[in-house]
Order: structure tokens, then sequence, then C-alpha cells
């Protein structure tokens, strides 16, 4: 892993969304989706591609797979727009659904307008989250540039050079996401 800092215990989406994300504070920081590893070679490995392994890691005797990275200058904003979302018709027309759920959307095969408790009932039975506040001086874009970097995150279609998003790009423009 490359960035060393202390995280916050890996959290269920559902407890994040029971609570509007109540846990999570509005700082500037980074975070990490892990996907259960069953749901991983079913919905991403496969079908994406994918070259390489992800960092794992075991959760309650389940292995977990590190898929997704990001930052933001206010993380309570970040999980509450990630995991309570809601997919109203006005957010899909301006295109302000959130690139993480766009991008389970189309995994799922399901359209954005359609896909919104799916979306949910996925994050909720096979994701884990982890969140880190920005205490050490580099800015989230710094630490952005080097995980990417250093790591392997399939489901990262921006500044990702460690995998090909042109068949994610294109499963996303089939489902219209």
């Amino acid at each position: 892993m490359a960035t060393k800092q202390k995280s916050h215990k890996l959290t269920s989406p559902a407890t994040l969304r029971a609570s509007n994300c109540a846990q999570v504070d509005a700082q500037p920081g980074w975070y990490r989706w892990w996907m259960r590893k069953d749901k991983y070679d079913q919905l991403i490995a496969g079908p994406l591609a994918i070259t390489g392994m992800p960092e794992t890691i075991s959760i309650d005797g389940d292995t977990y797979v590190a898929v997704y990275f990001g930052i933001s200058k206010d993380l309570k904003q970040r999980m509450r727009w990630h995991i309570c979302q809601k997919h109203t018709a006005s957010q899909i027309k301006v295109g302000t659904i959130s690139t993480f759920r766009r991008t389970l959307s189309a995994l799922l095969r399901i359209p954005l307008s359609q896909s919104e408790q799916a979306v949910n009932d996925h994050l909720d039975n096979y994701m884990q989250v982890e969140w880190f506040y920005a205490t050490n001086g580099k800015s989230p874009e710094q630490i952005e540039t080097k995980e990417l970097q250093d790591n392997l995150y399939p489901l990262n279609i921006d500044k990702n050079p460690n995998v090909d998003t042109s068949l994610l790009k294109a499963k996303r423009k089939e489902i219209n996401c």
C-alpha cells in the first residue's frame, strides 16, 4: 500500500447511509473502495480483462480487492454523494450522478434511471470503504497521483496509468452511464 497513514476502520456503506455519513468529518482527504473478490471476479476482472491483481485484504474471512481510489476537499460530502445519492431524472440529465455510481450501474448492466436500488444493494452487500484525512502535509492531489501510479485501481477512469480504461468506458456507453 502506497499510503501508510492510519485509516478509519473499513466501514459498510449501509452503516454510513443509515447515519447520513455522520462518522465522516467534512475535511479534505482520500478514500478507497474495496469489493468482495467473488464479485470483483464476476463484474470487473473478467469483463474488463484486468491483468494483474489489485491490493487485497481479508475482512471477516472474505477477501476484498481495492477497486477505486478518490480524493475530496470534503470527505463527508463525497461519501454522501457516492453512498446516498438518488438517481433522479434531473441528476441523470445534467450528469451529476457520481462517477463511481455510474460505473457500478454500467457493470451491473442497469441504466442509471433504474439502478439506484441495485447500486445501493451492491454497495451494501459486497463493498467496504475506508477514508483518510489529509493531515500529513501532502495534498489529496499529491496522494492521488502517487496512489494511482503505484497501485492498480480498475474502476478509476481518469489519471489511471495502470489500467486500459477503454473497456470500462465502452460498458458505460452501452448502458448510457
